[in-house]
C-alpha cells in the first residue's frame, strides 16, 4: 500500500522556500535552498537556510557540489544541530 500524506505535509513540500535537507548514512548530506554557506572547514560546517541555519560537524568534510539552490556535502557527518532564527 502507498503512503499517505497530510495536506500539511503536501503544502510544506511544495513551498519552494522551505529549506529541504537529506541525509544519506552518515556520508553525503544534500541540502535544497540554501541561503549560503557561513561556516566552512573539513571539521564544521554552518549552512544558512531560509528561517535559521544547520551547524553540521564531522571529518573530512568537503562540499561537494555547490549551486544557488543546492549544496552537497561529503565525508563523514558526526552531527547536524538546527538552529531557529539565527
Amino acid at each position: 500500500m502507498g503512503q499517505k500524506f497530510t495536506q500539511t505535509e503536501m503544502i510544506d513540500d511544495l513551498n519552494i522556500t522551505l529549506s529541504r535537507v537529506e541525509l544519506i548514512g552518515n556520508h553525503r548530506l544534500s541540502i535544497e535552498n540554501h541561503k549560503g554557506i557561513q561556516e566552512y572547514s573539513d571539521l564544521s560546517m554552518k549552512i544558512a537556510l531560509s528561517d535559521g541555519h544547520l551547524h553540521i560537524t564531522g571529518q573530512n568534510m568537503e562540499i561537494y557540489n555547490l549551486t544557488l539552490k543546492e549544496v552537497t556535502v561529503i565525508g563523514t557527518i558526526n552531527s547536524l544541530e538546527y538552529i531557529k532564527g539565527v
